[in-house]
């Protein structure tokens, strides 16, 4: 094992794989796998850019883990976090969903707020406006429920353009009265 992420570290994912694939397959076998092994072989398979068997490895390895347990929510995490920064996000989208079912029971507003982002830019990626628009909204939400009134301006901006240019410039209009009167409220009084 610290062979391979010796050459994980030096950036050779295909060299690492190669050294892993013995452990793998006998740990699985063995049904004996471990977290540590999984986690990194779902690493790998992410920096090989092999986006379908990582999301289906990463699928797998959630199956064993109770939901809304500490291990399957790191995963759904890691998960999402590894696609946004790879600005993949639309590739993660059923992880986006997963996740913030699991923040929803838990009544988790800041992860919540935090996952809203990265959907918004699934949903982007995929010309998807209806479901945009529904984020959106919802993050507006949980930014009213955390009482972030300068984090609703740039939701409402980004929610005002996309009513207007989907057509609808009624709720455009409205959308942006009311970013406007957040924007008077925060402004220091006199």
């Amino acid at each position: 094992m610290q062979t391979a992420k010796k050459a994980f570290a030096a950036k050779d994912f295909k060299g690492a794989k190669e050294i892993l694939q013995p452990l793998f397959k006998e740990r699985q076998e063995a049904k004996q796998l471990g977290e540590e092994v999984a986690a990194f072989y779902g690493d790998l398979l992410f920096a090989l850019r092999d986006y379908p068997a990582h999301l289906k490895w990463s699928q797998e390895r959630l199956k064993v883990h109770k939901k809304g347990s500490g291990p399957y929510l790191r995963i759904l995490e890691n998960v999402m976090d590894q696609y946004s920064k790879s600005n993949q996000q639309q590739l993660a989208l059923p992880f986006y969903l997963t996740a913030m079912a699991e923040y929803v029971k838990k009544n988790d507003s800041r992860r919540l707020d935090v996952t809203y982002y990265h959907l918004a830019e699934a949903y982007r990626s995929q010309k998807d406006w209806k479901n945009l628009l529904k984020s959106l909204e919802n993050h507006v939400a949980i930014k009213k429920g955390l009482g972030d009134l300068e984090g609703q301006l740039p939701l409402l901006d980004q929610m005002g353009k996309l009513l207007y240019d989907t057509g609808n410039q009624a709720a455009s209009q409205k959308t942006y009265e009311l970013a406007i009167e957040i924007r008077q409220s925060l402004e220091p009084k006199k």
